[in-house]
């Protein structure tokens, strides 16, 4: 009944909770019938069912030791990592595109890259120096993992290495090549414990509990003699 209003926002009928007694009692029945003729075995579906069912029942009961401040100042040292926020970027790219340049596209960006050179900056019409791409050429304060959405993996790697305020290139990326200035770095401050001490907290809980379940599973896993043939 309880779930029935949920679903539907009002109680049910007699007649409507008659229904879904009925249709609970005709699944249980059809349940213990095929669990009595063994139809669960052999199906993997039901059989990783279950098992994640005794893991997630395994977690749920598991209830690591309180840990004291020091052990998790000492795991936050160890993950700091994980909350340290990203370095953003701003950059400036011109694009040659190889399906319109074909050969040439290589040494129509190194005649570019030494023009922008020798101009020691950023022209206002930076465009012109290249290709049209749907990207624009300005991009500003993007972390890494922006620059790969936008450019693909070996682009933002080769970026954040890239020398600040001069140009560089080529820079390949998905769509070609590409010359890029890096015109700014914002290096993010380093994590203080006190700021994520919260989620410090609920992290090495939920870090601990994961370790006690897989003893426990690797306890069980222990019980049986397994043979591969």
């Amino acid at each position: 009944a309880e779930q029935w209003s949920l679903i539907w926002h009002r109680p049910p009928t007699e007649e409507e909770l008659g229904e879904v007694i009925r249709g609970r009692v005709r699944t249980e029945a059809l349940y213990r019938e095929a669990v009595a003729m063994g139809l669960e075995q052999g199906d993997t579906v039901v059989e990783h069912r279950l098992a994640q069912r005794l893991e997630m029942l395994a977690e749920s009961l598991m209830e690591p030791e309180e840990p004291s401040e020091e052990q998790l100042r000492a795991w936050f040292r160890e993950n700091e990592g994980k909350f340290r926020q990203p370095d953003r970027y701003s950059i400036v790219q011109v694009y040659f595109d190889p399906d319109r340049r074909e050969a040439a596209t290589l040494e129509d960006a190194r005649i570019a890259l030494e023009e922008l050179r020798s101009l020691g900056g950023i022209p206002e019409n930076i465009a012109n120096y290249g290709d049209r791409l749907m990207s624009q050429s300005h991009h500003v304060d993007q972390t890494e993992l922006d620059l790969q959405k936008s450019f693909g993996a070996e682009f933002a790697e080769q970026v954040v290495e890239l020398e600040p305020g001069l140009w560089h290139g080529p820079v390949l990326s998905g769509y070609g090549t590409h010359l890029v200035i890096v015109t700014g770095i914002a290096r993010a401050t380093p994590p203080d414990y006190e700021s994520f001490a919260q989620q410090v907290h609920e992290d090495w809980t939920a870090e601990k509990i994961a370790e006690l379940s897989e003893q426990f599973v690797t306890s069980l896993v222990a019980k049986y003699e397994v043979t591969i043939e």
